[in-house]
């Protein structure tokens, strides 16, 4: 909507003058055509209306207000210099905040749909989102000659959310914890140490790999990977499965591995029972209810409920085996082994393998010698070729052999300081035909049912105390 600027008795009948509201445009329409020796006063009754900033040129001016053929229409005699507008600040956010499930295309064009993408992990420190700075723009001027000043920049806020602290100098969102990304309704930005699933881990998560902890209030279905760097607590069951976590594991449920089940806990695990499956735990496994055909292997296994009962498989401890019940009266084969240091199972181990390599690389060389004194016996002497590898195979055979019984001696060294450590395989009520009782290289077959008694190592071997 524009503004009259009141009329002058030299052009009250020959054009009208209009300023816009924001004062940055004069328009004129003329009425009759002005001469060209009348544009010098044109322009000073402007100034004397105000109107000192932005005019066209005289020459300019003359063309248009003396072309007959514009009469009538409204003609631009002066436009101000607008402000150049501010920049405004803005959020740059350094993770996916729109986020979808999508399957996984491999290499080979095949689609992996357990791997959906779907988390977005950081760690302490990271910068998860930071604003850009505003700048201000340039002033400009109206046609009355005043400073028209542009408007500052709009500012954002950061969008702290839990788990995020902002920077010092104010400009970076940062992550206060290691976890899971999350960016709501309100776009705030979270950062979660706890991955909460509220269902099944199946074909709508996909496989998890966070840097937190997981709880997941369902179940692991078969086939599904679940990963963490902190805890994980399943409250369902966990199929055929497979669960990692650098702290404990929690499963509410049980395991139903069918032989392909994996749980691997840099500390504790505990479950209600566990069937067909491979559980390696650095601290203690505990079970309520039983441990059926699985290998199992922690610091201790114990099974704590009213069952308590273990058959079948391999079960290894550092410590301690508790249980109520070892195998089945049907003698099923049940191993339990005892290795008190990890390092000292690994020595055992080692000089294990390596004895069996040189006894084995012996049979090959006895082997060989025999051939050579048969045809030695029935030549009355060997060729010089044959008489010569003979030396050489004696030679070599003498210092296998005293390298085996260096290697045997180290071998019973190190089993024996691990018996040394007093662990114990505990059964409260009975321990059937088919235990296989393990510490080193000493092993004890359970021939008839044994009741409620201890198991320990001792200098002598197995030894049982009720």
């Amino acid at each position: 909507m524009d503004t009259d600027i009141p009329d002058s008795d030299l052009f009250t009948n020959r054009l009208k003058l209009s300023v816009s509201v924001d004062a940055m445009v004069v328009t004129v329409v003329p009425v009759s055509p002005l001469a060209q020796e009348e544009i010098p006063t044109l322009r000073g009754w402007l100034n004397q209306q105000g109107i000192v900033h932005g005019l066209i040129a005289d020459a300019e001016m003359c063309s248009l207000l003396g072309d007959a053929s514009l009469m009538g229409t409204v003609i631009v005699l002066a436009r101000g210099d607008r402000p150049k507008d501010s920049v405004d600040e803005t959020l740059v956010f350094l993770f996916d905040t729109d986020r979808k499930p999508a399957p996984l295309l491999r290499d080979d064009d095949t689609v992996d749909y357990r791997e959906l993408g779907i988390l977005q992990d950081v760690v302490l420190g990271q910068v998860v989102a930071y604003r850009t700075p505003g700048e201000m723009g340039r002033s400009g001027r109206d046609v009355y000659g005043r400073e028209v000043l542009a408007l500052p920049p709009v500012q954002v806020t950061l969008p702290k959310g839990a788990g995020t602290v902002v920077s010092e100098d104010g400009i970076s969102l940062c992550a206060d914890a290691a976890g899971q990304i999350v960016f709501d309704k309100q776009q705030n930005v979270s950062v979660l140490p706890v991955y909460h699933v509220h269902h099944d881990v199946d074909f709508s998560t996909g496989n998890i790999d966070f840097i937190g902890s997981v709880r997941i209030d369902g179940s692991v279905r078969s086939g599904f990977t679940v990963k963490a760097k902190g805890n994980i607590e399943v409250r369902g069951i966990v199929e055929t499965a497979t669960l990692e976590a650098s702290g404990s594991i929690v499963i509410r449920g049980g395991v139903q591995g069918n032989q392909r089940c994996r749980i691997v806990a840099g500390a504790s695990v505990k479950a209600q029972y566990l069937q067909n499956s491979t559980v390696e735990a650095e601290g203690n496994v505990t079970v309520s209810d039983s441990i059926m055909h699985s290998t199992v292997s922690g610091d201790s296994v114990l099974l704590t409920g009213k069952r308590g009962l273990l058959v079948g498989g391999v079960t290894q401890a550092k410590t301690r085996i508790s249980v109520r019940t070892a195998g089945s009266h049907l003698s099923v084969p049940t191993r339990l082994e005892l290795w008190p240091d990890g390092e000292l199972h690994a020595k055992v181990y080692r000089y294990s393998e390596q004895l069996k390599g040189e006894l084995d690389t012996l049979t090959k060389i006895g082997e060989v010698l025999v051939r050579l004194q048969v045809m030695e016996r029935r030549l009355g002497t060997l060729p010089p070729e044959q008489s010569v590898t003979k030396e050489r195979l004696e030679a070599t055979y003498a210092q296998l052999q005293m390298e085996s019984e260096r290697l045997r001696r180290e071998r019973d060294r190190a089993a024996q300081e691990a018996i040394l450590q007093s662990p114990s395989v505990e059964v409260a009520e009975v321990a059937y035909p088919g235990v296989h009782l393990v510490a080193g290289h000493i092993e004890h077959q359970l021939l008839e049912a044994v009741h409620s008694c201890t198991f320990v190592i001792t200098e002598n071997g197995w030894t049982k105390r009720s």
